[in-house]
């Protein structure tokens, strides 16, 4: 899938590149040479052109492009301006960064699928890892409610799936294991259970995949962390 990330600074550039890492072919665009030049060995293509002209979406892509992300920084118009033009070459899903929710409102109204503010996307994910310090990595479903990847708390070694009941007792799911091959080597790679065995123990090292909310996932971690 070909995705053009327009605005390539600290928000546009991270995020061309963990599209790059995920497997799209990436087409980052800015109006900077500098952050063009930053950025033009990370991705398949990174061109020095104004995206508000609907011409330059159609060169670097038009029909074959599913995404775009609009994360042009300091210029609002600029950045409706992409939004606007990406809905009318065709492209199906506009991602747009916003600053503020009446931004975000504007954004929405012009042709945004859905907009992020990366200020407070990092303010959610800071407070989580402090209310959950076990957390390696966190997949929003809903409002709240999301797959976690919790590294197993000292509390829980040694027991099985079984015994501490997670849906009953803390109405978390329990999808998968994620257990390193080498639990001493932090660069170890991991086997992945998708169907583990209730009855086995839980080892120092593994990782649970969880499904729920942010309080159970809290109050499982501070019961037995």
């Amino acid at each position: 899938m070909k995705v053009i990330v327009v605005g390539l600074g600290r928000f546009g550039a991270a995020s061309a590149r963990a599209l790059k890492q995920n497997g799209f072919e990436v087409v980052g665009i800015d109006k900077e040479m500098r952050l063009v030049e930053e950025l033009k060995d990370e991705v398949d293509l990174a061109v020095r052109a104004d995206a508000t002209d609907p011409e330059v979406l159609r060169q670097h892509g038009g029909a074959d492009v599913r995404a775009l992300v609009a994360a042009v920084g300091e210029d609002f118009e600029a950045q409706i301006l992409v939004v606007v033009q990406a809905q009318k070459i065709g492209i199906e899903h506009v991602v747009a960064r916003s600053t503020t929710p009446t931004h975000a409102r504007i954004l929405q109204a012009v042709g945004a699928e859905s907009t992020i503010s990366p200020e407070e996307e990092a303010g959610t994910t800071l407070a989580r890892r402090l209310a959950i310090p076990n957390i390696k990595r966190y997949f929003e479903l809903g409002d709240g409610v999301g797959i976690s990847e919790l590294e197993v708390p000292t509390g829980l070694i040694g027991e099985s799936l079984r015994s501490l009941d997670l849906p009953s007792k803390f109405q978390l799911n329990v999808v998968g294991v994620r257990r390193p091959d080498d639990p001493s080597n932090e660069e170890t790679s991991y086997a992945f259970i998708a169907v583990p065995d209730p009855d086995e123990a839980l080892r120092d090292g593994d990782i649970l995949e969880l499904v729920g909310t942010d309080e159970a996932l809290a109050r499982l971690v501070k019961k037995v962390g």
